[in-house]
């Protein structure tokens, strides 16, 4: 009896099994890598909102219409709302509302400053100035933490589109590509 072909095959199961490891084990690397990267960055959002939630609550007392406050912290509800249900499901949709939420509350953080800018007794306020300069430090900060992560999600796109893995990545759980913050 001629055992070589069975052998081949054997052989041959156990190579294709070794690839799709490695190849899953690799993919999974590369995925955890710009999950922790977002991680980094999440903590940042969060610190900015509390910052943002205590420049609100400070400046309150002394604005006569609450209306640009509310708009504010809205905004600001809606982006940790967008930045939580990235951190659970990080992809392109998820990102993209980050993206979009963050640029609200950007635009009513800088109607606040505006405001803030005409009143002289909050213009001058050492509170409000220290806390003005941490948001723009943490904004700062963000802009430094997306580099690794869009690097990271950069890896992992390339792996898993390169060939053979766009074949074999799609049937592990890896369908779609990660997205970049902008």
């Amino acid at each position: 009896m001629n055992t070589l072909p069975l052998i081949i095959v054997l052989l041959s199961l156990s190579f294709l099994t070794a690839y799709i490891l490695k190849t899953s084990n690799k993919l999974s690397k590369l995925k955890n890598q710009y999950v922790v990267r977002f991680g980094e960055i999440e903590k940042l959002f969060y610190r900015r909102y509390e910052l943002i939630q205590s420049i609100a609550n400070t400046v309150r007392a002394y604005l006569a219409d609450e209306t640009s406050l509310q708009k504010l912290l809205e905004s600001r509800d809606l982006a940790i709302k967008m930045v939580h249900q990235a951190a659970e499901k990080p992809n392109i949709a998820t990102l993209d509302q980050v993206i979009a939420a963050e640029a609200i509350l950007e635009r009513e953080l800088s109607h606040l400053f505006a405001v803030i800018s005409q009143i002289d007794h909050l213009k001058h306020n050492q509170s409000i100035r220290w806390l003005q300069d941490e948001i723009a430090l943490t904004a700062k900060n963000i802009e430094l933490a997306k580099q690794p992560f869009n690097k990271a999600v950069a890896e992992y796109n390339q792996y898993r589109t390169s060939f053979p893995s766009t074949f074999l990545a799609p049937n592990i759980g890896h369908t779609l590509n990660a997205a970049a913050l902008t």
